[in-house]
């Protein structure tokens, strides 16, 4: 097993970056960067989390606490999985 993803099941709309991810993205991180450093760190749920950008992306700045990431097709979800 290699290890790919492949898009043999469901829509493959999590197989797009959507420009809105790129935005969502962008402003959480820019929020995050200015909130107080004792602040507990916020949860973080992507529903419809298609390419799983926001949440990858979140994951990544560390300035999060628990992120789940959802979506309807299990696809989506196994490439954010890859990804990560």
């Amino acid at each position: 097993d290699d290890g790919a993803v492949g898009l043999q099941q469901g829509d493959p709309t999590g197989a797009v970056l959507w420009p809105a991810s790129r935005t969502v993205a962008e402003y959480l991180l820019a929020d995050a960067g200015g909130r107080d450093g004792g602040a507990p760190p916020r949860s973080l749920p992507e529903l419809g989390a298609g390419s799983g950008l926001v949440s990858i992306a979140c994951a990544v700045y560390g300035t999060f606490g628990p992120i789940v990431a959802t979506d309807y097709e299990p696809v989506a979800l196994e490439m954010a999985a890859y990804a990560h």
